[in-house]
């Protein structure tokens, strides 16, 4: 019983999508993109936080002031130094990569 109701569960779970099948954005693209979306780049990704925003343990403010801009520096210790829970977390939220990408100094 209790192996079905965990299977169950386990299909359930979103993982992240692999980097190589989400689309490629420019900066520009991306700016074009957020318009109509909330989006926020962390780490060279391009998240779509939408249905975060009222989830955020911090509250909504915090990631109402970063969309639509590259909000790394904020979720790797600028503002506040993210767990890796809560990395994994905000990888379910990827719809896209930064055209180039960034090197992140904390994450050498």
């Amino acid at each position: 019983m209790k192996l079905k109701a965990i299977s169950r569960q386990a299909e359930e779970i979103q993982w992240p999508k692999d980097s190589n099948h989400l689309p490629v954005l420019t900066w520009d693209d991306f700016e074009a993109e957020c318009k109509t979306r909330q989006l926020m780049v962390i780490g060279g990704f391009i998240h779509d936080v939408s249905t975060f925003i009222d989830e955020h343990p911090g509250g909504r403010a915090l990631i109402k002031t970063r969309l639509g801009r590259d909000a790394t520096t904020a979720f790797y210790g600028g503002v506040y130094d993210h767990s890796n829970g809560a990395s994994n977390v905000l990888s379910r939220y990827r719809v896209g990569v930064i055209s180039g990408g960034y090197e992140v100094e904390h994450m050498k």
